[in-house]
């Protein structure tokens, strides 16, 4: 037996400094009776230095009972010398109970002299509770003759 359930508010202001504002929950549940979550607010300043901000939430439960987590942070600021941020973690537990977490970030800053950098972090740990870790990071300028 499934349920789904959608709720959705939406605020548009264009062509102003005023937000874009969404929010929506989307519980499901399976034939396992394991519901799937999902929450996102969006805030858009376009045309101007104000942050985009998108906020996300989705665990989720499987035939063994085990979460999936998503939990997004990102803060985008356009056309500026201001700072595109994301944020993430994804923590999973599967069959074995072991968790993979994923934790990203990355500062944008577009058409300017600054930095493009992103960094994540994702630890595995497998049926033989062993972990996989892996650790880039990037540092890119664009459009500069900065290194």
């Amino acid at each position: 037996m499934g349920l789904e359930l959608v709720m959705k508010t939406s605020i548009y202001l264009y062509k102003s400094q005023c937000p874009y504002v969404s929010f929506y929950i989307n519980p499901n549940l399976y034939k396992s009776q394991s519901p799937y979550v999902s929450v996102s607010i969006s805030l858009n300043l376009y045309k101007s230095q104000c942050p985009y901000v998108s906020f996300s939430i989705n665990p989720n439960l499987y035939k063994s009972q085990s979460p999936y987590v998503s939990v997004s942070i990102s803060l985008n600021l356009y056309k500026s010398l201001c700072p595109y941020v994301s944020f993430s973690i994804n923590p999973n537990l599967y069959k074995s109970q072991s968790p993979y977490v994923s934790v990203s970030i990355s500062l944008n800053l577009y058409k300017s002299l600054c930095p493009y950098v992103s960094f994540s972090i994702n630890p595995k740990l497998y049926t033989s509770q062993s972990p996989y870790v892996s650790v880039p990071i990037s540092l890119n300028l664009y459009k500069s003759q900065s290194p």
